[in-house]
């Protein structure tokens, strides 16, 4: 399926009121005498119209998995697409005032929400959350190292861990962090850590006690690795859903002096 999103008038109106201005110069330039600065001043400001581009409208195919940004420049004559694979990109700059997708060896498109409007912004992420989550319906939402089942992902939403930019709510695991480069089993290696450090994690608010953290633990049951992409599977080879909760227990026990 395809979604068009179109960039708010505003937008486009700018590009009239650069013009505008840019006549009001000329204006001025034929019934007086004018200095060299504002020679200058008009020839920047021509260049920055001739040079203008101003992104008109945002398109989504799910099928083919790819994103084109349209834009309109050089006093709206010429048109130019950007299209890359959402899939094969990085999401960086996920907030829920802009995001950017950078395809590897490509190029980067960056969306904010005063090119393509806060409402767009929202459902392009939704669109992009879903299309990517497809073939992943049946990863529920669970942090493969805490079991927490509060993740979040691109503009905040609920998603599946498998999904660009989720991250745990509670113990902050990023999951780009699953395929770490020369660190193998990084998700054992992870809850381990969290273990280690069960008593100052406790003490921060990341859970309020052991229990809180053993009912977490208990819903890594629910997680069928064989769903997960290859690459996670290659470089944590050794995870798995059992632990032992009195051990767990063990780590929350200050030893007397």
């Amino acid at each position: 399926m395809k979604y068009t999103f179109k960039a708010p008038l505003r937008t486009l109106l700018r590009l009239v009121l650069y013009t505008v201005v840019l006549f009001v110069f000329l204006y001025v330039f034929s019934i007086m005498q004018v200095s060299n600065y504002s020679f200058i001043a008009l020839a920047v400001l021509v260049i920055y119209i001739v040079a203008f581009k101003r992104l008109t409208s945002v398109s989504i195919d799910t099928a083919a998995k790819t994103l084109t940004a349209n834009y309109r420049g050089i006093l709206q004559l010429a048109t130019y697409s950007y299209t890359i694979n959402y899939v094969k990109a990085d999401w960086t700059s996920v907030d829920e005032k802009s995001f950017s997708l950078k395809e590897e060896g490509k190029k980067t498109i960056t969306l904010t929400r005063e090119t393509i409007g806060t409402q767009n912004l929202e459902e392009i992420a939704t669109v992009l959350i879903k299309s990517v989550e497809e073939g992943y319906e049946a990863i529920p939402a669970i942090c493969p190292v805490c079991g927490n089942t509060e993740l979040s992902g691109l503009l905040q939403n609920r998603v599946s861990f498998i999904t660009k930019g989720a991250e745990c709510q509670r113990c902050y695991f990023y999951n780009e962090d699953m395929v770490k480069e020369n660190q193998d089993d990084f998700l054992m290696w992870s809850r381990q850590n969290l273990l280690d450090g069960a008593l100052t994690y406790m003490s921060e608010g990341y859970f309020k006690n052991a229990d809180e953290l053993i009912e977490g633990f208990k819903n890594l049951k629910q997680l069928d690795v064989t769903l997960w992409p290859a690459e996670i599977l290659n470089k944590n080879p050794n995870w798995t859903p059992e632990f032992d909760e009195e051990e767990v227990r063990g780590y929350f026990k200050i030893e007397e002096l």
